[in-house]
């Protein structure tokens, strides 16, 4: 073989290491490390469930313990983010941002005239009030159908920030969200203090007489009694599909609520699916009009919570219930009369005030 061990060079046998020498090059090096003390504070921006495995972690350590931990999740869960209190200070270059927000508004499922592609819509709002317009496309949709409910608290982090075109905004802020597959939208823990949700200013149906043929947009709280069959009518923009929904409100005054193009497919079907259970519209936006006296429209800007989870919405169910009696006898008035059900129907399905007045002297009125 004509090799010798001595031609390897190997560390000499009585070679002598101190104790220091014995430890880790790699732990020597982590306690070099100037600890800073954001870094310190970083644990509390941790969600719950790094929040559990930091607690366990610790405790293993703090215990003189030893034992093994596998940690997994998505991309960019686990960095520590800047917590923001308002989209004011969220920018395009805005990096590694978190905020608390609540859903102030959510769209159905839509699809646009140009595009094959879904989308839908939503605001969400900061714990100062400032509001900013957010979408969501195609997949990503079905992806977050379990959470972003309205009037629910987030932590959102992560969404693409882009300019918005002027033609398409409806708030302030100048930025759009896109809510995508790298989004990280998270649930604010069970003992933290929700934001408190949107305030609106409910004009009660016996006072819209002043908003009438105006450009003001009017919000309304009412119970759905009854709907038409839809209908194409002609307009100075082309056909266009509308249905009208009859509505009552606290202040005991039925109106036809007329829903257009993209509300008929949407928020009309459901309210259709469920109208024997009375169920209660919030609609934001809406035009109010003199014709056949006083009625409601919809704008393109509108928005339609069914079932909102508001208060007065709460009140106005309580009061629905506890005169159910007069609300059905109401709601039958309607049906009986000729063309109830019919497209072409109009004035002749509202009820006179007069016919209940009566009937309700001994009834107090409900704030809404």
């Amino acid at each position: 073989m004509g090799k010798n061990i001595n031609m390897y060079h190997f560390a000499p046998t009585d070679t002598f290491y101190d104790v220091e020498e014995f430890i880790n090059r790699e732990i020597d090096d982590e306690r070099a490390v100037t600890i800073l003390e954001e870094d310190l504070l970083a644990s509390n921006f941790l969600n719950s469930e790094q929040k559990n495995a930091y607690n366990l972690i610790l405790q293993t350590l703090l215990s003189n313990e030893s034992d093994a931990f596998f940690i997994d999740g998505p991309a960019g869960t686990v960095n520590m983010r800047t917590i923001y209190r308002s989209i004011k200070d969220i920018t395009q270059n805005t990096r590694n941002w978190k905020i608390k927000m609540i859903v102030a508004e959510k769209s159905p499922k839509r699809v646009a005239q140009n595009s094959p592609t879904k989308n839908q819509n939503l605001v969400l709002m900061d714990v100062e009030g400032n509001r900013v317009q957010a979408v969501i496309f195609g997949k990503d949709i079905d992806l977050r159908d379990d959470t972003l409910n309205v009037y629910q608290s987030y932590y959102i982090a992560n969404a693409f920030v882009k300019p918005l075109d002027a033609r398409h905004r409806r708030e302030a802020y100048e930025l759009q969200w896109i809510i995508n597959s790298r989004t990280i939208v998270e649930n604010i823990e069970y003992d933290e203090s929700p934001l408190k949700p949107p305030d609106y200013n409910i004009i009660p149906f016996n006072q819209l007489d002043i908003y009438k043929d105006t450009d003001a947009e009017v919000d309304i709280l009412a119970i759905a009694m009854s709907t038409n069959a839809p209908r194409q009518v002609n307009t100075s923009h082309g056909k266009s599909l509308v249905q009208d929904i009859y509505v009552i409100d606290s202040s005991v005054k039925v109106l036809r609520l007329a829903m257009w193009n993209r509300f008929v497919h949407d928020e009309c079907s459901e309210i259709c699916n469920i109208i024997m259970e009375k169920p209660i519209v919030l609609g934001t936006k809406i035009r109010v009009s003199s014709y056949n006296g006083l009625s409601l429209s919809s704008r393109p800007t509108s928005v339609f919570t069914i079932e909102p989870f508001l208060a007065s919405a709460i009140s106005l169910r309580a009061w629905a219930t506890e005169n159910n009696s007069l609300l059905e006898e109401t709601i039958a008035k309607n049906l009986d009369r000729p063309g109830a059900s019919t497209p072409g129907s109009s004035t002749d399905l509202l009820v006179k005030i007069s016919e209940i007045v009566e009937a309700l002297e001994s009834i107090p009125a409900m704030m809404v």
